[in-house]
């Protein structure tokens, strides 16, 4: 079974198609990847990994920040996984906004600290 069938598994319209529909389907998606520039390579694919922008990362930094979380829980949160980003990555990211002076940023072994500035915290009464 293909990763298109066990996905699709008790929606209707997946479980009606054809092999050479869901072979078609598959093909699709794997150049829609390739366009944009998610994957490379005609025949055999590669993942490729988005470039992502510090103030990307500090937006998203920010609206994790903005829901609670903070210092592991926001290396580890799962949002990051949009930009194909592990938490290593995310920590790499980091160091750089933090060596921009942006927020202050350590993690060595289980010990993380993270802290962003006071504006952040402060509650807009518009």
């Amino acid at each position: 079974m293909g990763v298109i069938q066990k996905m699709g598994a008790g929606h209707i319209r997946i479980e009606r198609l054809t092999e050479a529909s869901l072979n078609r389907l598959a093909q699709m998606i794997l150049c829609s990847l390739r366009d944009f520039g998610l994957l490379e390579g005609k025949v055999k694919k590669r993942i490729v990994k988005p470039v992502i922008s510090p103030p990307v990362v500090c937006h998203l930094l920010r609206i994790l920040h903005d829901e609670g979380l903070a210092g592991e829980a926001i290396v580890t949160d799962s949002s990051w996984r949009m930009f194909m980003l592990t938490p290593e990555d995310v920590s790499h990211h980091l160091h750089i906004l933090s060596q921009q002076g942006i927020i202050r940023f350590e993690r060595t072994g289980t010990t993380t600290v993270l802290i962003t500035p006071a504006s952040w915290d402060e509650v807009n009464h518009d």
